[in-house]
């Protein structure tokens, strides 16, 4: 499959290091808590690549704190 390293990434390092924000945040009504309750509770079921890029440049454009956005093609 073209995109299984990219659904690997996304299943062992995004969604993992977005739920790490519940234990990070230093408040529980911050934006960071937040993100990391809601993926906590998550689990990536996208197994089309087209979709999965569709959603990457939609975050990539969304109004999200600096830390959550996609610098570069690279970090995509």
């Amino acid at each position: 499959m073209k995109y299984e390293n990219t659904f690997k990434a996304i299943d062992q390092k995004r969604f993992p290091y977005l739920n790490d924000f519940q234990t990070t945040a230093t408040q529980t009504d911050s934006l960071e808590y937040k993100i990391g309750e809601i993926f906590s509770e998550l689990h990536n079921k996208i197994r089309s690549g087209f979709n999965m890029r569709e959603i990457i440049k939609l975050v990539g454009r969304a109004h999200a704190p600096r830390d959550l956005r996609f610098a570069d093609e690279v970090s995509r």
